[in-house]
């Protein structure tokens, strides 16, 4: 039972790492 919503948690922290990032080279491009 613990197992899933600990996936999904890591996934969802992943995704915002993903997007966080993405932003910050983005910026750094303009």
């Amino acid at each position: 039972y613990m197992y899933i919503p600990l996936g999904g948690s890591k996934r969802k922290l992943l995704n915002v790492w993903v997007i966080f990032t993405f932003v910050a080279i983005w910026h750094d491009l303009e």
